[in-house]
């Protein structure tokens, strides 16, 4: 049984080049589905489809040929069955796995290590390069040594995708992933110096008060919406374009939440600010017990509603100068009063806080527990709508 020309054709008036480039802006650069279609100037609709058929037939396109990609793409069709469609791939990648064994390498091992150590000495400056920057610095790398290379890359001033392919192959630490934006205030500030300073207070005051986990507490905030943004997914009629979920509002209002939790795992009650002028007594029906709650007009914490947070705290860890606590906040304007400063001496509350912009890296809440923590309460809102139908959430 033998592949024909016209079942190896699945549509006419596809631009199969450009579907290659938005397939690999979803897979390699993790571009959004919408976003890729747009930029490529191909139908999402078209885009999913021929997106799925490649992640079930290859595990990583980013050691596969391009030719052998544009090939699969153009010979897709329904009326080919999955068995041949497989063979048909086994036999192009055995093909261009051999080629690529025993097609020449431009640069030495020792060459291609000194530009493994440049890629990964960028990521680590926050700098990280792209497919292209590699595929140009090989190419002015390559004509800085006078080392031969094909002539396409004189004529593209780049290396060709078949060397970046071997090259990724040849080097399996590396991958390709999606950076994290940061700011220039975090990447300055977390330091060695910084971060040194940090524990060595930490020891100061553990060697001697001798605090264990039941008197270490560690203190943040984080907002809140009435309405998520974000919901997971749900089950739907295939070929349906809009897919809608009831919300209880058009917008939803941030409320801050500050939550302290012990290193023993323990937890006192939470700590609401609410954006209102007034604060009403129906903001905190079905709260757990011991809730503290207050508004002010913004909904963020500041020096009053802190000075408010230490008495809570207080009230519910009970510490006393004989019996003193630790607790590790962030270090932000708010938590600089000085009336907040003097309850916490006069109560034995020892406050230790982060070096500036490195909460990202240092703030154990933060770093593992609110994230969680939004995903279970985004739930819970959703639980809600669905048992409260046609019910406005009003705040």
């Amino acid at each position: 049984m033998t592949f024909s020309v016209a079942s190896e054709t699945m549509s006419e008036g596809i631009d199969f080049t450009a579907m290659l480039d938005a397939i690999k802006g979803c897979l390699l650069e993790k571009s959004g589905l919408r976003a890729s279609a747009r930029a490529n100037g191909v139908k999402k609709s078209t885009l999913g489809r021929y997106l799925k058929k490649v992640q079930e037939n290859f595990e990583d396109i980013s050691s596969v040929n391009d030719e052998l990609l544009l090939d699969f793409l153009r010979k897709t069709n329904k009326k080919i069955p999955p068995s041949m469609v497989k063979r048909k791939i086994n036999i192009l990648h055995n093909r261009y796995h051999s080629f690529s064994v025993t097609a020449p390498q431009v640069f030495s091992l020792d060459q291609e290590r000194e530009l493994v150590e440049y890629a990964i000495k960028c990521v680590n400056h926050y700098y990280g390069i792209s497919i292209d920057e590699l595929r140009e610095l090989a190419y002015q790398l390559a004509t800085k040594l006078s080392l031969p290379h094909s002539a396409n890359w004189d004529i593209e001033r780049k290396a060709s995708h078949h060397w970046y392919y071997g090259f990724m192959k040849r080097h399996p630490e590396l991958i390709l992933r999606t950076p994290e934006q940061t700011s220039i205030n975090r990447v300055k500030a977390f330091c060695k110096e910084n971060v040194q300073n940090f524990f060595q207070n930490l020891a100061l005051l553990m060697e001697t008060y001798h605090f264990d986990g039941t008197r270490i507490f560690n203190m943040d905030e984080s907002g809140f919406s009435t309405v998520p943004t974000k919901i997971g997914k749900i089950i739907a009629l295939k070929g349906v374009r809009r897919v809608g979920q009831l919300e209880g509002a058009e917008r939803g209002t941030m409320i801050t939440l500050a939550l302290t939790v012990s290193a023993s795992g323990s937890s006192i009650p939470p700590f609401f600010l609410f954006p209102r002028k007034r604060m009403q007594s129906f903001f905190t029906d079905n709260t757990p017990s011991g809730t503290a709650a207050f508004a002010n007009g913004s909904g963020w914490m500041c020096q009053s509603e802190f000075t408010q947070f230490i008495r809570h705290f207080v009230m519910h860890v009970k510490p006393t100068p004989d019996s003193p606590v630790l607790l590790l906040l962030d270090n932000h304007a708010s938590h600089l009063s000085i009336e907040a400063l003097d309850l916490a001496v006069k109560n034995g509350v020892h406050i230790l806080s982060f070096p500036p912009h490195c909460s990202h890296r240092l703030q154990p809440l933060d770093v593992s527990v609110f994230a969680p923590v939004k995903a279970y309460y985004k739930s819970q809102c959703l639980a809600w709508q669905k048992n409260n139908a046609n019910k406005v959430t009003f705040f």
